[in-house]
């Protein structure tokens, strides 16, 4: 089992960073893979910090993008008003939150997953993932 620099395990310290971005947000996340990225020498670890970062930004740009619909219905809906037609767009404002919710859900679930399999040693980087942390 290798250790870091700070004598913790790197299977514990990649798990930690996968669910420092799953619960703890931008900052925390970041600061630890920060860390891992300046100071630890591990290619394994090094990609892991790069697939939690990864992740959290995929998962946020995908729930941005669900939430420009609503946006984008106003446009439409306001174009519709100036013409005297009226629409309802409840049902669309309700799959909008079910999308919403079905996504934050599968973030929970692909980074508990991928913390597991981290602690339990499997690999979870794509091989590109493992050149960029080259």
């Amino acid at each position: 089992m290798t250790k870091t620099r700070l004598g913790v395990s790197t299977k514990i310290l990649g798990a930690a960073a996968l669910l420092m971005f799953c619960f703890g947000g931008y900052l925390p996340g970041l600061v630890l893979a920060g860390y891992i990225l300046m100071f630890e020498g591990d290619l394994d670890l090094r990609g892991t910090a790069l697939v939690a970062a990864g992740l959290q930004l995929g998962f946020s740009l995908l729930g941005y993008v669900i939430g420009f619909l609503p946006d984008l219905l106003g446009i439409i809906e306001s174009f519709m008003n100036i013409l005297n037609v009226y629409a309802d767009w409840y049902i669309i404002h309700r799959l909008q939150n079910l999308m919403v919710s079905i996504c934050n859900v599968a973030r929970y679930v692909v980074m508990i997953l991928l913390a597991g399999a981290c602690l339990i040693g499997k690999p979870v980087l794509p091989g590109f993932i493992k050149k960029l942390a080259e």
